[in-house]
């Protein structure tokens, strides 16, 4: 259970896996400072909160084709060592567990073209064709770095000035996504200029980190501090002479995993369960479970603790014990689950083995 935690993600159909925790945020795509005398894989340069960093495309770093990028990629912000760089991903997957399997040799082997020597790590123990990223310090050089903001600097683009830069400057940049229409432009634009603007950054106590997933058609938030991996399964093992809510044991990895089901905990109907049944593993006062979900919408949603609200009055009773509050998840209220509470006092522990 002490394994790293992953985030995965695919760019241009190619799966890549770097560790967690140099995972700083993910962003919609926006607009992006092209910087055609980069090194070729630098697709170009963001103002991120008032800081220059540079945008990697990884499948150029691998020696491939560039990706065909769209308004509704993401873009992952890296941070170690206080260096910070962004990558373009076109889908967004699920926090997981691993170990790298193949040596960096092996890994590398494959990669004739490879233009940075230290990008890649190895390969996903479980999937081979997983690409393992390094930390991001290994990507670039300090030197590279302050290139990039230099060059960015020279288009206008430097974090003091750059809300001065006149329309007839700004039209002469070279365009990133060109072929975007009007209106994919302006999305691209204005998210842009969100990202420009200085944030008003909460201290790292009032943040607290979600994993979003729905149970029984509700959007419930789970803290992520909680959360060791996401998986799938299909064969569980019953558990005799037990609640309802104990769905069977799942061996991961050689440890026996007690697979709950909260829904009937929380007033919320109970559907068979799927051919591959979803599963947040998480740990509590080192106690370990899986939690049956029928989806997860997001792996990592960053809230401000002030913005968290009471549990509302319509909320059944069973719902109201268990739930510390209630937030606001792209445009509507998510119930925010209290799992220690739920462990505790739930019936999801399984004392013996019958």
């Amino acid at each position: 259970m002490n394994e790293p935690a992953y985030f995965s993600f695919t760019a241009n159909e190619q799966r890549f896996s770097i560790n967690a925790a140099y995972v700083e945020a993910v962003f919609a795509l926006p607009d992006i400072i092209l910087l055609p005398e980069a090194a070729p894989d630098i697709v170009g340069a963001l103002n991120l909160r008032g800081e220059l960093i540079p945008i990697l495309d990884l499948n150029i770093s691998l020696g491939r084709a560039a990706a065909d990028y769209q308004v509704s990629d993401s873009l992952i912000v890296l941070n170690q060592n206080q260096l910070r760089a962004g990558v373009i991903a076109s889908t967004i997957h699920e926090l997981e567990a691993g170990a790298v399997a193949a040596t960096l040799a092996e890994a590398t082997g494959s990669f004739g073209q490879l233009k940075r020597k230290h990008l890649i790590a190895g390969l996903a123990q479980d999937d081979a064709q997983t690409i393992v990223l390094a930390g991001p310090d290994r990507w670039l050089q300090y030197v590279e770095v302050q290139q990039v903001i230099s060059m960015a600097s020279l288009l206008g683009q430097s974090p003091a000035d750059e809300a001065d830069e006149a329309d007839e400057a700004r039209s002469q940049r070279p365009t990133f996504l060109p072929e975007a229409s009007a209106t994919d432009r302006l999305i691209l634009q204005q998210r842009a200029g969100q990202l420009r603007q200085p944030l008003q950054r909460p201290t790292t106590e009032a943040l607290k980190t979600l994993s979003v997933v729905m149970l029984g058609g509700q959007r419930f938030g789970i803290d992520l501090t909680l959360v060791q991996e996401f998986v799938e399964a299909s064969n569980l093992t019953p558990v005799p002479c037990c609640p309802e809510t104990i769905v069977g044991n799942l061996n991961l990895r050689g440890d026996v995993l007690t697979v709950v089901d909260i829904r009937s905990l929380l007033d919320l109907p109970i559907a068979p369960p799927a051919a591959k049944a979803q599963i947040i593993v998480v740990e509590v006062d080192a106690i370990a479970a899986g939690i049956v979900v029928e989806q997860i919408l997001d792996s990592m949603f960053l809230l401000n603790q002030q913005a968290i609200v009471p549990v509302e009055r319509t909320a059944s009773r069973a719902q109201a014990q268990y739930l510390e509050g209630m937030a606001t998840y792209e445009g509507s209220l998510i119930g925010l689950l209290n799992l220690p509470k739920l462990i505790a006092q739930g019936n999801l522990i399984v004392d013996e083995v019958v």
